[in-house]
């Protein structure tokens, strides 16, 4: 940018001192560049940070946000486990995982380690009851468990032969996201701000409680700094202690490629209390620094707004007016410095973006309506993305699951002319033409047959299976029951599907064994397919049961 900016001031040097000569057509042009430029300047920004050395100047950015007004709960939110397609190098966690020789498995305060042969549990990993395991890695040699204790993240990193602690520490926030890419975990916490004592977070590593050094605390300008937002790095191989960095924010989305994280929060006005831009936060993975910064025009929905591809940042936004009204969408493309490259703006004005994804050179989104608009766009040319094709189709989705280059699977919900709720359905795109997207398939679960009916892969798709090559999908569904003179009750099934050139459902597994039986110990948490078998695993049981008929084959319980 720095560059570009001295490159047309010093020609326009020259053009005063006679130095280059233009016609009057080039000098057109060039004066639509620098007028072009300047513009460009002026709506974005490269946002700047300052390092923290002392409580006194972290109290003082904590007092000048204390008592802002907000117009919304801004809060920063957990970040579960997303679907989607990422590099092989980006592990993600899950409560339910395998090595293809064991299940390991989360339930209460105890880990399983079960075998997936004969179903016996191996293994038994027992916490005191404070503490709350949220999520599981298995990676070569080790297992790792992170859970909350407190408002404390503590994680277990154990020797899988023998499940004797190989590495543990903890830090007093809470959990918010986390990875593993090439051993090197990163784990990303959140901590608000007492009042009454803005100290710095502490952490405790080889029985040893330290706080984060002033160096490795910063502000980052514009941000909502009622809030710690902690990055950790450590090598899950190693004792060596890990690093940390820390900012005062919200870090409402992050995203994590193989190189980098990125977080984006909103920037909010002092005075009104509204949201009209967002700040985007780049942290090198290899050195764990902030490596550059980016304000952009509107607000970030989740982590399939932002896509890393061949050097760019990709990013979907949604933008407000000031009276909060929906103004339209946006798609922005940034180089490796966190310039501003490329931008498509005031897409399907009015509507909201309800679900995103970006495949190679093409971004998939929806915005919401009755009849829903259905947007593909072509990245190809970073610095002039243009929409291909506009497709509306009943209801709305709030989830795209890449199956392939040529096929998306999409979560979302039936409406009524009213625009209210209905149903769930499950989709299968074909997006092989651009100019002609089409539904292959589609299965409803109406809420009139269930008395209503939800399934977290709606919004969060941990408890999501999808095996590509033996085109297998599950996920979970609760439904309603309501019983003269009894309060209503739910239960669940996990709904399985065979991908070809269609969708087709082949049944449900339940792990519900009584008829009035109401206990969340039955949800499937997650299912799995190991040696051509699926796998269902609950707080209570696994079940092992046939592909493609779901003939049962063996269970076994954990409790």
């Amino acid at each position: 940018m720095y560059l570009i900016s001295a490159t047309i001031v010093t020609i326009y040097l020259l053009i005063i001192r006679n130095r280059i000569k233009l016609n009057i057509k080039s000098l057109f042009i060039l004066t639509l560049t620098g007028i072009s430029f300047l513009y460009l300047l002026n709506d974005f920004k490269k946002i700047s940070y300052i390092q923290m050395d002392s409580s006194e100047e972290i109290s003082k950015i904590w007092h000048s946000y204390s008592n802002q007004k907000l117009m919304h709960d801004v809060q920063l939110t957990r970040s579960l486990n997303p679907n989607s397609i990422t590099d092989d190098k980006v592990v993600k966690p899950n409560q339910v995982i395998t090595d293809n020789k064991n299940i390991f498995s989360i339930s209460g305060n105890q880990v399983f380690i079960t075998d997936i042969n004969d179903l016996k549990v191996l293994k038994k990993i027992t916490y005191e009851k404070n503490f709350k395991p949220l999520f599981l890695y298995v990676e070569n040699d080790k297992l790792v468990v992170i859970g909350e204790s407190n408002n404390k993240t503590i994680c277990y990193i154990y020797n899988k032969k023998d499940f004797t602690v190989f590495k543990q520490f903890s830090i007093d926030a809470t959990y918010v996201t986390s990875r593993i890419i090439d051993d090197e975990l990163y784990l990303i916490t959140s901590r608000i701000i007492d009042k009454n004592k803005q100290e710095r977070p502490s952490y405790t590593e080889n029985n040893i409680i330290k706080y984060i050094p002033y160096q490795n605390i910063f502000y980052v300008n514009g941000t909502y700094s009622n809030n710690y937002v902690n990055v950790i790095k450590t090598n899950i191989n190693s004792k060596e202690q890990f690093r940390i960095i820390s900012y005062l924010g919200l870090g409402q989305v992050i995203y994590i490629s193989p190189d980098n994280i990125y977080i984006a929060e909103e920037k909010y006005d002092k005075d009104t209390g509204n949201s009209g831009k967002s700040i985007i936060i780049k942290i090198d993975n290899e050195k764990l620094v902030f490596s550059s910064m980016q304000e952009i025009p509107g607000y970030v929905l989740d982590e399939h707004s932002l896509s890393e591809y061949k050097g760019y940042l990709r990013i979907a936004t949604t933008t407000h007016d000031e009276n909060d009204l929906v103004e339209g969408n946006n798609i922005y493309i940034l180089n490796d410095e966190m310039n501003l490259v490329g931008k498509l703006e005031n897409i399907s004005k009015g509507n909201e973006i309800q679900a995103a994804v970006f495949i190679k050179d093409k971004a998939y989104i929806e915005t919401f309506n009755i009849l829903d608009p259905f947007y593909v766009i072509d990245l190809a040319n970073e610095r002039k993305p243009k929409v291909i094709s506009e497709i509306k189709f009943d209801g709305y989705n709030t989830s795209f699951v890449p199956y392939d280059e040529k096929r998306l699977i999409a979560f979302g919900l039936v409406l009524d002319n009213d625009k209210k709720a209905n149903g769930l359905k499950v989709s299968l795109y074909d997006v092989s033409n651009p100019d002609k997207v089409k539904i292959l398939s589609k299965d409803t679960i109406m809420y009139k047959d269930y008395n209503s009916a939800y399934s977290e892969v709606l919004y969060d798709g941990k408890s999501l299976l999808l095996d590509r090559d033996k085109g297998i999908l599950g996920f979970p569904i609760i439904y309603w029951i309501n019983e003269a003179d009894k309060p209503a009750y739910y239960k669940q099934f996990y709904a399985v599907y065979k991908i070809n050139n269609d969708l087709t459902n082949i049944g449900k597994i339940s792990h519900y064994e009584i008829i009035n039986e109401q206990n969340e110990s039955n949800d499937i948490k997650r299912g799995l397919i190991i040696n051509n078998y699926l796998y269902t695993v609950s707080d209570k049981l696994i079940k092992i049961n046939d592909i493609p008929n779901l003939k049962l084959i063996k269970k076994g319980y954990l409790k």
